[in-house]
This record gives C-alpha cells, sequence and structure tokens, in this order.
C-alpha cells in the first residue's frame, strides 16, 4: 500500500502493451483513466481509493479481462450500460459505489467468473434467473443494494457456490429448496428482506455449512428439525422472525456453534436440555419469546447475561443471580434455595418480587408471598412460614457476600 495521491494521466491509455495495472489502496482522485481502448488489458485494480464518475467506457468490450476490482470507491453509472459479457473474466468486484442500474441477464455468459462481488451500491430490479448458469461462481455478493422479487430457484445450480450473500435487500417470497442443493456452501446470509413462508428443511443438506444468517424477514412455522444436521460453526441467526412452536432438541448437535440468536420471535414451551452440550456457545439470546421452565443447567447457560433470556413467559435458573455478579460462587446455590422456597409459599414463580428486590423498591409482607389459592397458615404456623420467607429473602440479598450459609439456614428453619 502507498499513499500516491492525485489523479491518474490519461496517457495510460497508449501504452499498447498494458496488460496488468494496479492502483488499489492509495489516494487517487478524479476519473478513472480511458484504459483498453488499445491494450489487452487483463488486470485492473483501482480499489480503496477517491475516484469518482463512470467506469470507463473501455471496459465494456474488454473481452481480454480476467480480474476487476473497483470497490470502495465512489464510482456512478448504470451496470447494464458499462459493464459487457467476459469470457475469461473470473473476479469482479465493485462493492461500495454509487452505481445504479440492474442486473443483466447476459452476465450468465460469464462462465468462468468465480468471484461476483457488488455489495453496497444502488441496484434495483431482480436476481436474473441466468446467474445460474455461472457454473464455476464460488462466491455471490449482492449485499445492500434495492434488489426486488424472488430468489431464482436457477440458483441451485451453481454446484461450486462458497458463499450467497444476499442480506439487506427488498427480496420476497419464499427461499427455494432448490438451495439446499449446493453442497458446497459455507455461509448464507439472507437477512433483513421480506422472505416469508417457512425456512426450507432443504436447507439442513447444505453438509458444509458453518454460517446462517435469516434474520429480520418473516419467515413462520417452527424451526426444521434438519438445522440440527449440519455442522454449523460461527452464526445461527433466525431472530425477528414470526417463527412459532418449540425450540427443536436437534439444534443441540451443533455443539461447535459459537453465536446463536432467536430472539424476537414467538417460539414457546422449554429450552431443550441437550443446549447443555452445546460447549462452543460464546452468545445466545433467547429473548422475547414465550419460553418457559428451567434453563439448561451448564456453566454457560448460568454466566449468560439477563439480557439473553428476558422478555419470555417463564424462564427459571441461576441466571438472575449471574447476571448481577457474573461469576459462579457457592451463593449461587443460596439463591436458587431463596428463589425455590417462595415458588413452593407462592405457588408460582417469584419473577416481580425478584424484580423489586433487585431494584429494592419496597420491603415484603407476609401475606404478599402466600398462595392466594389456599386458606392463611394457622397462628400455629405462622411462626415457622414467616421464618422459611424470611431465610428465603435472606438468600435473594444482591450482594453474595452478604448471604447466609446454607448451613445457617438449615440450622435456622429446624429451631422455628
Amino acid at each position: 500500500m502507498n499513499q500516491l495521491s492525485g489523479s491518474v494521466p490519461e496517457g495510460l491509455a497508449n501504452l499498447s502493451s498494458l496488460e496488468k495495472l494496479e492502483l488499489g489502496e492509495n489516494q487517487f482522485s478524479g476519473h478513472l483513466p480511458p484504459l483498453c481502448l488499445r491494450s489487452p488489458l487483463r488486470l485492473f485494480t483501482a480499489s480503496f481509493n477517491n475516484f469518482s464518475g463512470p467506469i470507463p467506457k473501455g471496459l465494456r468490450n474488454c473481452r481480454s479481462l480476467i480480474r476487476l476490482s473497483l470497490q470502495k470507491n465512489q464510482l456512478t453509472g448504470k451496470l447494464e450500460e458499462d459493464l459487457g459479457v467476459y469470457p475469461n473474466l473470473n473476479y469482479l468486484d465493485l462493492s461500495y459505489n454509487n452505481l445504479k442500474g440492474v442486473l443483466s441477464r447476459n452476465w450468465g455468459g460469464c462462465r468462468k467468473l468465480t468471484s461476483l462481488k457488488l455489495a453496497g451500491n444502488n441496484i434495483t430490479g431482480e436476481i436474473p434467473r441466468e446467474l445460474g448458469e455461472m457454473d464455476q461462481l464460488g462466491r455471490l455478493d449482492l449485499s445492500s443494494n434495492h434488489i426486488v422479487g424472488e430468489i431464482p430457484k436457477q440458483m441451485g445450480r451453481l454446484s461450486n457456490l462458497i458463499f450467497l450473500q444476499l442480506r439487506d435487500n427488498r427480496l420476497s417470497g419464499q427461499v427455494p429448496p432448490e438451495i439446499g442443493g449446493l453442497s458446497h456452501l459455507e455461509e448464507l446470509d439472507l437477512s433483513a428482506n421480506g422472505l416469508t413462508g417457512k425456512i426450507p428443511e432443504q436447507l439442513g443438506e447444505c453438509s458444509k455449512l458453518r454460517n446462517l444468517y435469516l434474520s429480520k424477514n418473516f419467515f413462520n412455522e417452527t424451526i426444521p428439525k434438519k438445522i440440527g444436521n449440519l455442522a454449523l460453526q460461527g452464526t445461527l441467526d433466525l431472530s425477528q422472525n414470526l417463527l412459532t412452536g418449540g425450540i427443536p432438541s436437534e439444534l443441540g448437535n451443533l455443539i461447535m456453534l459459537e453465536h446463536l440468536n432467536l430472539s424476537h420471535n414467538k417460539l414457546s414451551g422449554a429450552i431443550p436440555s441437550s443446549f447443555r452440550e452445546m460447549t462452543g456457545l460464546t452468545t445466545i439470546d433467547l429473548s422475547y419469546n414465550e419460553l418457559e421452565g428451567p434453563l439448561p443447567d451448564n456453566e454457560f447457560f448460568r454466566r449468560a447475561p439477563l439480557s439473553s433470556f428476558c422478555k419470555n413467559k417463564d424462564l427459571c435458573g441461576k441466571v438472575t443471580e449471574l447476571a448481577y455478579t457474573m461469576k459462579a460462587t457457592e451463593k449461587c446455590d443460596v439463591y436458587s434455595f431463596g428463589v425455590l422456597a417462595l415458588e413452593l409459599i407462592m405457588g408460582e414463580h417469584p419473577k416481580e418480587l425478584l424484580s423489586s428486590l433487585s431494584t429494592g423498591e419496597k420491603s415484603i409482607e407476609l401475606k404478599e408471598v402466600l398462595d392466594l389459592r389456599l386458606p392463611p397458615p394457622a397462628a400455629l404456623f405462622e411462626k415457622e412460614v414467616a421464618s422459611v420467607v424470611k431465610q428465603a429473602l435472606s438468600c435473594l440479598i444482591i450482594a453474595p457476600d452478604s448471604r447466609p450459609t446454607m448451613r445457617w439456614v438449615s440450622q435456622v428453619i429446624r429451631e422455628a
């Protein structure tokens, strides 16, 4: 990388034997030179500069091109007018410019293309089904544009595709099941679109998939069990959809997964106990669902922040304590005893009471924690019940060091 600046001389167009021109990672500005008018240009890179204006007209018919990389500039123009069909081109990156226009159907004739990156522009229109003819394509990135319509089923013909990135567009309709036939696919990112319907079970057949991003769409129905068959090692993000039903226990097979996000859906039931086996997890977010029941009992879930599980129906476990301390100690079990004791007396999980205790809003009276479905305790037993409640509340003190030991609690309750 250099720090060259200024404009590039137009005289470069007169170099009749020019085959390779690399201007990348400088501070050049102005227009690109009128290349490929007389020379058999094969490689041209001018990425990471401040070039503006149109793509040189000479490049449209430059059939000798093998590699063209112009990303991260301020280039303008219409794609379908500025680019032609290149029989030898294997790499094209025009990402993060100000290009407009549509994706040309003729580009299906670029049969040697292995990487097509057009992210971060202002491309409109639909994805041409003819792109499915690029049978050597390994990476297709059309993210952050204004592309509409459905994903063509012909995309399933791209048998060498490794990365398919279509996030942040205006795609609609259902994901074609043919995508599940992409046996070399390692990353699929369809997030932030308007996709609907059920997540195709066929995605569970993408045996090499490492990252799956389907967030911010309108997917409904249940999470396919076959997702648990994948070899995901990075991220599974299904957040901000309309998914219903339970979380499949098969997801617990994703023992190498690092990041799991199922938040902001309508998932119900318990968190599968199989999640205890997901030892690779570093982050999880199950918030804003309708989940209930206990959290899986392992170190990761005990250390997870409270925000990972908030706004659910009735989750319970040790995470509340650890949200304050961020470390596991013997006082965590004391806290859990306090929660369990109050749950037995109240007849329900004391989640609202725990919230008021954490904020120090008010002191607690005995009548506030009794199960209203039962008659009040007789005078003979009122003292014993009050003692249990008192000890339970002492186990819920926010500062762990201020809590009693379990030996002390059991002794006091026996003597009450």
